[in-house]
């Protein structure tokens, strides 16, 4: 029996909007080393729901410019790349609202 990868929750990844949305483009490579407890040999992979982590189906093809919204939840596979055996955690993402730049009367 192979033991599942160890992974960690990571702190949220924060991005700024320009104001008039809560939508934000996020690289969510930046954490793996968080998620993987700094492990070697690991396949990280990005979902938008626990089924699809597990199964894996639908994965998030474009994980360093994902268009992400505030307070969601991305589910994180970590996969030994030697054995097969994965282990799922999840990364919060948190969109701050930016100032709306208004263009003054002359």
């Amino acid at each position: 029996v192979n033991p599942l990868p160890l992974t960690a929750v990571p702190l949220p990844i924060f991005q700024c909007s320009n104001g008039a949305v809560t939508t934000a483009t996020f690289d969510l490579t930046v954490n793996e080393s968080v998620t993987t407890a700094g492990a070697t040999g690991m396949i990280v992979s990005y979902y938008n729901t626990l089924v699809d982590a597990q199964t894996p189906s639908s994965i998030i093809t474009t994980p360093l410019s994902y268009l992400g919204s505030d307070n969601e939840t991305v589910y994180v596979r970590v996969e030994d790349s030697a054995t097969g055996c994965y282990s799922v955690t999840t990364q919060l993402l948190r969109v701050t609202q930016g100032p709306v730049a208004i263009t003054p009367t002359p």
